[in-house]
């Protein structure tokens, strides 16, 4: 279920990063890692770059987020059984740490 949530935080984050980038480079709001905080330039491109990759990374992660919420209403409904809940879980939040590792890697290799 984390992922069908993740899915639509990651099409909000990509249209306000594309729509409406934060213009100053700051600590607070915004992809922030060295190399986008290097210069006004970087810190432009980063933010649409982050608006693409997330909403590239959204139909995937929706799409898995479905698949894991059967599984988790299944054993939860059919078969009485937290472990595949608890199971799902953990393997949902393995993914999420992994996708966004990948959208942060994909941001700073297209800088």
């Amino acid at each position: 279920m984390i992922l069908i949530i993740l899915s639509v935080l990651l099409v909000f984050i990509g249209q306000a990063m594309s729509k409406n980038p934060p213009n100053n480079i700051n600590g607070y709001y915004g992809f922030r890692t060295k190399k986008s905080m290097e210069n006004k330039e970087n810190w432009l491109q980063s933010q649409k770059l982050l608006g693409k990759f997330s909403r590239k990374m959204a139909i995937p992660s929706f799409i898995l987020g479905m698949i894991f919420c059967v599984i988790e209403l299944y054993s939860l409904v059919h078969l009485e059984n937290k472990d595949i809940f608890t199971n799902c879980f953990i393997i949902e939040s393995i993914i999420l740490t992994m996708l966004l590792c990948l959208i942060v890697h994909s941001v700073n290799k297209n800088l």
